[in-house]
């Protein structure tokens, strides 16, 4: 997974602002509470984001599997075409070019849409992705009083500034297994209540 999911595109002057903006929010330096968190480690480590990524995984490999198949298709017929094209008649050459023609036209359209919903796809799982770790990295802060925390890769000297990558990790996983346990908890409308006995 590439990390320009959080610093991509000029973000380095948004955290600047992010960091003078929360900066001036703190009455006094001492005020002031950091913490770091390595988004690699956490992005990496983490068993919710990376079952966001494994679907995409998963569905680049189908794409690539059905684009595979019809360009075989596709192969075959050019290649019948080639070593029968003195023996077929005229209208059988015809109906072989037009099916060529057919699967050519489905390999273009088939090809066009799977890239944009593998596009669409990437998108949100770097949305998802970034939201969750966003929301676990706001709680953690709140949890052990932190006015801010930064990442891991820009500090370049931090005594006595925790290191919070484990608890975002533990929080972005914990949400996750929070909602799979409460959808697993309530029956699906086909499924007949489990009776107590």
């Amino acid at each position: 997974m590439n990390m320009h999911i959080l610093t991509k595109n000029g973000s380095v002057i948004a955290v600047i602002v992010l960091l003078i903006g929360m900066w001036s929010n703190v009455s006094t330096a001492s005020d002031l509470k950091i913490g770091q968190v390595n988004l690699k480690g956490a992005f990496s480590s983490s068993v919710a984001i990376q079952k966001i990524w494994q679907d995409v995984k998963k569905s680049e490999g189908d794409a690539k599997a059905k684009l595979t198949s019809i360009s075989n298709e596709v192969s075959k017929l050019e290649k019948k075409l080639k070593e029968d094209e003195s023996k077929l008649k005229p209208d059988e050459k015809a109906k072989l070019l037009q099916t060529l023609k057919e699967k050519r036209e489905k390999q273009r359209t088939e090809s066009e849409a799977l890239r944009i919903s593998l596009v669409f796809k990437q998108k949100n799982a770097r949305t998802v992705s970034r939201s969750k770790f966003l929301n676990a990295g706001a709680r953690v802060a709140d949890k052990k009083g932190l006015t801010m925390v930064v990442p891991h890769q820009m500090v370049l000297y931090s005594k006595d500034v925790p290191d919070i990558t484990k608890e975002v990790v533990d929080t972005i996983d914990a949400a996750g297994s929070a909602k799979k346990k409460e959808s697993g908890d309530k029956p699906k409308k086909d499924q007949p209540k489990p009776s107590k006995k």
